[in-house]
């Protein structure tokens, strides 16, 4: 039943219940009005007898209703593949998902990916209890375990549809109950090793009612599965980054862990997701299985009922037999003391070191605040590392925690250290001798993701857990008086002459009491003349006026005491920035590298005695902080300047003749940092030289003086290459001087910057001068084809010129060449082209892939021929050429002398110039039935006939043909010809060393589509280490989907063979896992071990008969056969080995003894 059915059918019948009600009500109280007749007293207990009846009817409708959406199903996606005993896949933990929602049916409720006997007998009665739909239409009474196409069927209709469970989030209430349900990203189950911390094993959501706001006040999680209360140190609750309580420890009696006074408030409708997380013990059991539920609504306690389909239970972790990383905390060092109103103020530092076991991301570190301050007086908090903001939050929450998410995982190499600063705003809320002591309380407030197991690691927190005043925390006290002064900046900075209202200083003023300033002193001080700034004010940035100034000095000395008597007010409370400015003289009056430093105050501090005045008590203020005075930072004037250079792009380059927006040259100019610089003319030079190398002529090709610079490129433009736009232009190009003249420009270089102008040309196509090659450069010849002024009008010097080395064999030079070349070879192997089986009746399937290069221009390839041995004519029915993802041509390969070939014409496959592009060669794959021969080869050859390739700029003249291609290794790897394939992937078996039969290896072999597989013989090397094998016959066996397959086989210590005694089909499109089991005799003392592998064949074995294929020594994996022989067996010639099968050889897997 849906959940929306049932709240449909509740409001159904509580309506009915309130209509019956309010009868019954009526007629009960309607006694009390009249003294009725015998009879009519006797209809009326009857009628209320009845109303009785119906309203106990009713009551256990609404109950079995509320019953049924209290175990409503949540979706948990759908199944799309067969499973059976033995597997390991995703879908597994699905189907688990799914089964442990109906207790009846798989009451263990462990999801662990793996397929074992739990999961069958679940399944079992899945079946069985569904067997109308699911046994009944495929003929069986009985459940098999297997899960096929029916018992899909069912299951994805209970579990894979949008249902209103964790599917599509939480169910509000529409009652007064406080609803409980798993979230929707519960963790899935998992593998942690011990001593990782915050582990997350269960979600859940608390969701207050439409009708009201409720509150939660106690949760109680109890730990369940194959493990002990001991595999913990902490259980913790999140929302969620936050931590919400303290640690709490799992009870050994009860296995529980209680959570209490949450005060967790929830506005009506509203959902909070609340999180259990755990830290696993030095001593947790390896192999323990754990998880937490909720059990029943009692576990829950607040200011409502509570409802939900308990138990609400989360999937177990399995604990692994090895221990996770850790991460070392100290505090580094105590800041100095911070002053009420400072912004942006380091406060202290703390380092965190990785162990050499694992790198690890660091993730979120909570620090507690224990100090004396408000929490409002601590505002923007920010980790810096280097000088980079790593994390960052808004202030210290409610739990006095300052929460630093890291937004990108910071990453510790193990085995290193980083230092983290703290950087705080203190408004102006804070008082004097607050304190500020952070630290970290808890381990779990530090988050530190291993990379090697991919959970949170250990946290070694000894020096930096507050236990010791002013050693173990951040500690710091804020300064503060009835008037608080700190300084902000800016940093030592250059000035630009001219320049006005420069920042030369600014700080903060925090009032404690209202407050009014009468005058304010300073002093500045200049290595040249402090009469070179003047206008000198005070703006209070905060609230964007002037409020002191401006004025100017009267000294003519290198400094000056400036003292404003302009008043303004501040109030108790308020904190507001200032900025003093002043203006700088012009170019004539100052000199390059003078500089100029402002002190708040001339000797006693910025205010005197009579300087600042308590608006409450109209007394003077003297609790100032600090009193002195607070110097400010030297600032230099710099002289306006501007630079040329040679840009790095473009670079030399060559072209063929008539290509148009050819980048010539860049030119880099740089805006000095004091101003910004206009560029209002420049004129460039073009040079030439009529062969491929020595020197230049200006206006001429050297060396053909009557072929002129102008011939080959008669206009140029200017282009901004960081925008692409047209800057100026196109100019002719003189035919005498090769000059090119750009005016009345208006080109902004900002200070400081750099910005690059690019001469952009089209290339004439006409013939080339004395030689195969034409060169061409441009270049800035003098200073004075520079022409460029400052804000204030005054010209600017460019400072040096000819930064392309005018008529030198150097710098970027173009080449104009009469054509383009092309070349092809094979591209690099990748998991399409390489090697490999294709399979019977495939289309498109890669053959091939050639890479071709293109040289001086941009070509188009417009015919090729590709080819294959005839003999493979029988396999290929189509060939078809691809760019990329684009079909270009599709061709029937015909047969002509040894090979079948198919020419390509009237192609579009665009080569850029100077670079390359892949051309894909697929093939589609004729059928057996149809006369393809299984066991055939299959290689693509790039054949030099019938190839063209064009340029493809207008003024290009550019063909090359087959004699014109330059062409390396044209024959594509070879393709084996298959009527289906096997593809196998390998799983671990046992972990642990024990004498006894062993699970070595499981071995899952799926099928394609196109057609069954079969299998019949497993080989393996093995090595052992103070461990031995038996070597008995028949020792290795087999087991499949539970069942021991009859088999055969010999081992040594270094080897095994095993063969079924009958093939074991995989059906097409299907897959079997196979385990391999061998007897280990002896395990030694001390640390041992055992290792299996599965080589691959490297030489194919094949098609043949089984016996001849498993006595080849070339054959060192497996014998599995394509089915393609009619009839088949174990003598038809359709049988090979594991030559070029996905996935072999295998990885190596390890049984230890630790």
């Amino acid at each position: 039943m849906s959940i929306a059915k049932s709240k449909t059918s509740r409001k159904v019948i509580n309506s009915a219940l309130s209509a019956v009600l309010a009868l019954t009500i009526t007629v009960w109280l309607g006694g009390f009005a009249f003294v009725a007749p015998r009879a009519e007293a006797q209809s009326l207990a009857d009628s209320i007898a009845a109303i009785q009846a119906q309203i106990a009817a009713l009551t256990a409708q609404l109950n079995s209703l509320l019953a049924s959406s209290g175990s409503t199903s949540t979706t948990v996606g759908g199944l799309t593949k067969n499973l059976s005993q033995g597997v390991t896949d995703p879908e597994v933990s699905t189907l688990q998902s799914g089964l442990k929602q109906d207790p009846s049916v798989y009451p263990e409720g462990l999801v662990t990916g793996y397929f074992g006997g739990l999961t069958r007998a679940a399944v079992i009665r899945f079946q069985e209890k569904y067997a109308s739909e699911v046994l009944a239409p495929v003929g069986l009474s009985s459940g098999t375990g297997f899960v096929g196409s029916s018992t899909r069927a069912k299951f994805n209709a209970l579990y894979a549809g949008t249902g209103t469970g964790t599917g599509s989030g939480p169910v509000v209430p529409t009652g007064s109950q406080i609803l409980v349900s798993l979230a929707a990203n519960t963790p899935a189950a998992g593998v942690a090793p011990k001593l990782a911390s915050n582990v997350q094993f269960l979600a859940v959501n608390l969701t207050a009612p439409l009708s009201g706001a409720v509150r939660v006040d106690s949760i109680i999680v109890h730990r369940a599965g194959a493990g002990s209360p001991s595999d913990f140190d902490n259980v913790y609750l999140y929302e969620g980054d936050t931590r919400l309580t303290t640690g709490r420890s799992v009870n050994s009696s009860t296995n529980n862990a209680e959570f209490h006074s949450l005060n967790l408030n929830i506005n009506a409708g509203q959902t909070r997701t609340i999180w259990v997380t755990a830290d696993l013990a030095t001593g947790a059991g390896a192999g323990n299985q754990n998880y937490f539920e909720i059990v029943s609504a009692s576990s829950v306690v607040g200011s409502a009922s509570v409802a939900g389909a308990f138990p609400i239970r989360g999937n177990a972790v399995s604990v692994a037999n090895a221990s996770a990383g850790q991460v070392t905390l100290d505090q580094a060092v105590d800041g100095t003391n911070p002053k009420v109103g400072e912004k942006n103020r380091s406060i202290g530092s703390f380092r965190v070191t990785a162990s050499s076991t694992e790198d690890v991301e660091l993730r979120r570190i909570a620090l507690f605040q224990a100090g004396s301050v408000s929490r409002s007086a601590l505002q923007n908090m920010k980790l810096r590392y280097t000088g980079t903001d790593v994390a960052s939050v808004a202030g210290v929450n409610d739990k006095d925690l300052a929460v630093f998410v890291f937004t990108t995982p910071f990453l510790i190499e193990k085995g290193n250290s980083r230092t983290f600063e703290i950087f705080v705003d203190v408004a102006a809320g804070a008082k004097n001798n607050d304190t500020i002591k952070l630290y970290v309380d808890e381990k779990t407030d530090v988050y530190a993701v291993g990379r090697t197991y991919g959970r949170g690691v250990a946290v070694v927190n000894t020096a930096l857990d507050g236990s010791v005043a002013d050693t173990d925390e951040v500690d710091v006290t804020i300064e503060g008086g009835q008037l608080t002064i700190t300084f902000n900046g800016p940093a030592a900075k250059d000035l630009a002459p001219d320049a006005e209202d420069v920042e030369l200083y600014n700080f903060t003023l925090a009032a404690g009491v209202n407050l009014e300033v009468r005058d304010l002193a300073l002093a500045a001080t200049s290595s040249v003349n402090i009469n070179d700034f003047d206008d000198f004010k005070i703006v209070n940035v905060t609230k964007g006026i002037v409020v002191m100034g401006p004025t100017d000095t009267s000294a003519d000395a290198s400094a000056a005491n400036i003292t404003f008597t302009d008043r303004f007010t501040m109030n108790a409370g308020e904190t507001n920035v200032f900025s003093v400015r002043a203006d700088v003289a012009p170019t004539a009056d100052v000199i390059d590298g003078q500089t100029v430093r402002v002190t708040l105050g001339q000797g006693t501090g910025p205010f005197g005695s009579n300087s600042v005045r308590n608006l409450d008590n109209n007394q003077f203020i003297s609790d100032i902080v600090p009193s002195g005075d607070i110097t400010g930072n030297t600032h230099t004037i710099r002289a306006t300047a501007l630079t040329l250079s040679l840009a790095g792009t473009p670079t030399s380059q060559s072209f063929v003749r008539g290509t148009g927006n050819v980048d010539m040259v860049g030119f880099n100019f740089k805006a000095g940092v004091a101003q910004d610089i206009t560029l209002t003319s420049i004129k460039v030079t073009g040079y030439g030289d009529d062969d491929t190398s020595g020197i230049f002529s200006a206006g001429i090709l050297f060396g053909a003086s009557s072929s002129t610079v102008s011939g080959r490129t008669n206009s140029v433009w200017l282009v901004d290459q960081s925008n692409g736009s047209t800057v100026a232009g196109p100019e002719a190009v003189n035919s005498t001087t090769g000059e090119a003249q750009f005016s009345s420009m208006n080109f902004t270089v900002p200070a400081g910057q750099t910005k690059t102008l690019v001469v952009r040309s089209n290339l004439d196509a006409s013939a080339l001068a004395n030689s195969n090659t034409d060169r061409i450069k441009f270049d800035i010849a003098a200073v004075g084809d520079v022409v460029a002024r400052d804000p204030q009008g005054n010209s600017v010097s460019v400072g040096s010129a000819a930064p392309n080395s005018t008529t030198a064999d150097s710098g970027t030079r173009i080449s104009v060449v009469d054509t383009g070349s092309i070349s092809v070879a094979l591209a690099p192997d990748d998991t399409e082209s390489e090697a490999g089986l294709v399979v019977a009746g495939k289309s498109n399937v890669v053959i091939a892939k050639y890479r071709y290069t293109a040289q001086n221009e941009e070509l188009k390839v417009t015919k090729v021929q590709f080819s294959v041995a005839s003999g493979a004519l029988d396999e290929v029915t189509q060939l078809s050429v691809w760019d990329g993802s684009s079909m270009l041509a599709s061709i029937t390969p015909t047969l002509s002398g040894s090979s079948g070939s198919a020419a390509f014409t009237n192609l579009n496959f665009v080569v850029p110039k100077d670079a390359s592009k892949t051309l894909t060669v697929k093939a589609n794959l004729n059928t057996t039935s149809a006369g393809a021969d299984t066991g055939d080869e299959i290689q693509a050859v790039h054949d030099q006939a019938n190839f063209e390739a064009r340029g493809t700029a207008a003024g290009s003249s550019t063909v090359l043909t087959s004699s014109g291609v330059a062409a390396t290794g044209l024959n594509a790897n070879t393709k084996y010809f298959r009527k289906t394939v096997p593809t196998i992937t390998f799983a671990a078996g046992d972990a642990l060393l024990t004498t006894g039969e062993k699970s070595l290896m499981k071995i899952t072999i799926a099928a394609d589509a196109s057609e069954q597989v079969s299998v019949r013989s497993f080989e393996f090397t093995l090595s052992v280490s103070n461990a031995t094998f038996d070597t008995t016959n028949d020792n290795f066996k087999v087991r499949e989907s539970g069942n021991l397959l009859t088999s055969t086989s010999t081992n040594t210590q270094a080897a095994a063979n095993i063969t079924l005694t009958s093939e074991s089909t995989i059906p097409a499109g299907g897959s079997k896992t196979y385990e391999i089991l061998g007897t280990v005799t002896g395990a030694g003392t001390g640390s041992a071990s055992v290792t299996i592998k599965m080589e691959q064949s490297t030489t194919e074995v094949g098609p043949s008969n089984w016996s001849a294929v498993n006595s080849d020594a070339g054959t060192l994996d497996l014998v599995w056969s394509d089915n393609s022989a009619i009839p088949h067996g174990l003598t038809s010639a359709d049988w090979y080995n594991g030559f070029k099968v996905k996935n072999l050889p295998s990885g190596t897997m390890v049984l230890s003894k630790n």
